[in-house]
């Protein structure tokens, strides 16, 4: 038999409760929003020609996308606020470690 790889679990970090709650929150309001069709069902008020319906869901691409990156960096701040420093920081003593042993 072939041995399986061990997973190196060290560098994973849990997230306290608090920010997974707000990285939920923020990542469910678009689903929310877009999932709700009776709000935005409707032609008007048109913007550009466009229907309601269409650009109120265009608009909610960006949205979707902002929203995104604050839980994205909620949750990297929260990684690096319990490493106790920052990722570079961490990323540049393991190449000097590289470095010196060799």
């Amino acid at each position: 038999m072939t041995e399986q790889p061990v997973r190196d679990t060290s560098n994973r970090r849990s997230v306290s409760p608090g920010r997974a709650i707000v990285v939920a929150v923020l990542v469910a309001i678009p689903f929310v929003a877009l999932c709700w069709v009776g709000s935005y069902a409707k032609v008007d008020p048109k913007l550009g020609g466009f229907p309601f319906f269409f650009w109120y869901q265009l608009l909610w691409v960006l949205i979707t996308a902002t929203l995104t990156f604050v839980a994205y960096r909620i949750l990297e701040s929260g990684r690096r606020h319990r490493s106790g420093g920052s990722a570079d920081a961490s990323a540049a003593s393991a190449e000097s470690g590289e470095e010196n042993a060799r």
